[in-house]
């Protein structure tokens, strides 16, 4: 049966049969206008418009899989008999038909390159290369693992070639035929080349799904799922999907981020929010706070601050949370660029500073809603006193660019984590002529030093992560895939220490820099903490007993 993918109901729009017994496999071709199937006799081509039947490719055995060219105008196929066959697409007629000398060969999956000039069959542990245009044999590539699964792909320029056996995956130089690369299992049912590089997606039937870049063979993601059977990616190479075999029935949550794992988060009830998301960990006192306008590179406007500034504030007065990453969702659907935040959105600053929903693009027009209540203020500024008021660790966690008012931000959390791949670093301020005189700029001299920090401002040149963490502006540098399960494994830890201390040491640490309301701070925290000795209950009792305070109890430290 045959159903269109995007269907609202998958409703089924036609029933193929199969000319004899099994159907084992369906697919179309590359331009949507028809469809191939195979069974345990043939193969058959079908016009997607209609569903009728074009043509019947004769086999006389299995055919367990058949695959278009990339410009639609031939077909291989991969039968029990033996061969590995190529079609002419538009006419059904046999161009050729391949065999190594094995009479017992049984091909179960075939591929051609993007290219069109080498085709590849798999039989028992064994692909047999050929070049597709002379039938000319040229390699034979050999898995003695048992074949449970079998897969083949080319990478998308050709260059390497990927064979599975449901196992293991072995990775192939297309140039020399050497193998350069095996990834060991168990259960490798499925994987699929980045259009857009040399990484290959891998997916098991133990859960876990993992990217692997190619040639060097170094495992640059992994992440745990349920058992995966078959996954695939956009063509332009920013999304990759898996399906699971589970028995439990999940409920799907729309991506928040390329790297973030909704198995680790629940969405913080109470909260209706369009510009930022507002998650809580599973299992531990962390909550994820991440501007969410990767589009213009999550650049607030009023309204995030406002609901920013709810989701630390609710934070802050939540007894059972320690720590807040505060981050940025990507990457953007424009161009797949990644951010932390750039700062204020400049298409909305006015004349009395960045104006609540305007008409246009630009902040010229009349508000729909004046509100003068909310005009006439800095808002994201109340977010900073926030950030560094409140008695949690603020963790920045920044995938991206943190530029203007993103760059202050970061600057104001208690630590930083960035990514090693595409965290960037700008000072825009005097680019747009505005400035954060207070912990954007004093703060970050005391991080990395006057002359240093007024290079940032003056200059305002693009620093890497790395030149960040040299100068002390970053506490590490991790890889991109690793990003936020770094900085939850850092929450942990952070929450495995005395609550009171961490508070304290925060307060401890924020005192000189910030002066008598850093003092106050501090002093009050310390006093609320004397409340709990004997000597401020004999204070307190003395009082409302209305007698003299005996004092006689207390000694004179030193």
């Amino acid at each position: 049966m045959l159903a269109r993918a995007l269907q609202p109901r998958l409703a089924e729009q036609a029933g193929l049969a199969s000319s004899f017994e099994r159907m084992w496999w369906a697919m179309f071709s590359p331009d949507g206008q028809r469809i191939v199937t195979t069974d345990d006799r043939n193969a058959q081509i079908w016009d997607a418009q209609s569903y009728r039947l074009l043509f019947t490719l004769t086999h006389g055995d299995v055919v367990r899989h058949a695959v278009y060219s990339a410009d639609g105008t031939r077909m291989v196929t991969a039968c029990g008999d033996g061969a590995v066959r190529i079609w002419d697409a538009a006419s059904g007629a046999l161009l050729r038909e391949l065999r190594r000398d094995k009479a017992n060969a049984h091909y179960f999956v075939v591929a051609l390159s993007a290219d069109g000039k080498r085709v590849v069959g798999l039989d028992l542990g064994v692909a047999h290369v050929w070049d597709a245009e002379t039938g000319a044999p040229l390699a034979e590539l050999r898995d003695r693992t048992p074949l449970t699964s079998p897969s083949l792909a080319f990478s998308f320029d050709g260059r390497w070639l990927a064979m599975g056996t449901g196992n293991d995956v072995h990775v192939f130089d297309t140039q020399t035929w050497g193998l350069i690369r095996s990834i060991a299992g168990p259960g490798i049912h499925s994987f699929s080349w980045d259009p857009t590089g040399p990484r290959l997606l891998i997916a098991s039937t133990d859960g876990k799904v993992a990217i692997w870049s190619l040639p060097r063979g170094e495992r640059v993601h992994a992440r745990q799922r349920h058992a995966l059977h078959t996954l695939g990616g956009q063509p332009c190479g920013r999304r990759a999907r898996t399906r699971c075999a589970s028995p439990k029935r999940r409920r799907v949550r729309p991506m928040v981020s390329e790297i973030f794992d909704p198995s680790q988060w629940n969405p913080v009830a109470g909260f209706e929010l369009t510009d930022i998301t507002y998650h809580r960990h599973v299992r531990l006192g962390i909550v994820r706070v991440a501007f969410n306008r990767p589009e213009i590179r999550n650049a607030f406007r009023p309204h995030t601050v406002d609901e920013l500034y709810a989701a630390l504030e609710h934070a802050r007065t939540a007894s059972d949370v320690g720590v807040v990453l505060l981050t940025g969702n990507g990457p953007s659907p424009k161009d797949g660029g990644w951010a932390f935040c750039s700062g204020g959105d400049q298409r909305i600053r006015g004349e009395h500073g960045y104006r609540y929903e305007v008409d246009g693009a630009t902040a010229a027009e009349v508000p729909k809603v004046p509100d003068p209540a909310k005009l006439g203020r800095l808002h994201i500024l109340e977010v900073q006193r926030l950030i560094r008021f409140m008695p949690k660790v603020v963790i920045a966690v920044v995938p991206g660019w943190a530029a203007g008012g993103g760059h202050s931000l970061h600057v104001v959390c208690d630590m930083t984590l960035a990514s090693a791949e595409h965290a960037m670093f700008k000072q825009t301020d005097a680019d747009v002529a505005s400035f954060d005189g207070g912990y954007g700029s004093a703060y970050l001299a005391k991080m990395v030093g006057q002359k240093k920090a007024r290079e940032i401002f003056f200059l305002g040149d693009a620093y890497t992560a790395a030149q960040a963490a040299a100068m002390g502006a970053v506490n590490a540098v991790v890889p991109h895939a690793e990003l936020e399960n770094t900085a939850i494994a850092w929450g942990e830890k952070i929450l495995g220490k005395s609550p009171t201390a961490v508070r304290m040491l925060k307060y401890a640490f924020n005192l000189t820099d910030d002066g008598i309301v850093g003092q106050q701070l501090f002093a009050g925290e310390a006093t609320r903490l004397a409340y709990g000795t004997p000597e401020a209950k004999e204070g307190r009792n003395s009082f409302l007993e209305k007698r003299d305070a005996d004092w006689s109890g207390v000694p004179w430290y030193y």
